[in-house]
């Protein structure tokens, strides 16, 4: 049985959701190179305007997570490798902006609810 695309936005709204509500520890703990897979699980094609669409995505919530792909991917290309160090971390700015727009991209769709992982709510 397939879900429909409305219900499998909510479900990768909700996942979003989760990954943004990060910290350098957080980080840490999974390691960079782990935080960096984790989001091509969720989002395998980064930024795709035919799926962050309304009504499970807001224009501002598509504008925050339009801006954190980007955030991401320079995130993602300064990162040369794996790192568990809360420390080492600290000391990379690329690391600070991506904790930092990750939380406010999750400020963003947290205005609304979580949406139902298994019911369509549009």
């Amino acid at each position: 049985m397939s879900i429909s695309s409305t219900l499998s936005r909510q479900i990768v709204r909700n996942m979003l959701i989760d990954y943004l509500d990060l910290s350098l520890d957080e980080i840490a703990s999974l390691g960079t190179f782990g935080i960096i897979n984790l989001w091509e699980d969720i989002v395998p094609d980064s930024w795709d305007p035919e799926f962050f669409t309304e009504p499970v995505f807001s224009l501002d919530e598509q504008t925050s997570i339009k801006r954190f792909c980007e955030i991401w991917e320079q995130t993602s290309d300064a990162t040369e490798y794996d790192t568990f160090e809360v420390t080492h971390l600290r000391s990379q700015k690329h690391w600070a902006v991506f904790v930092r727009e990750a939380q406010a991209a999750r400020a963003q769709l947290s205005r609304r609810v979580k949406f139902s992982n298994e019911i369509e709510e549009f």
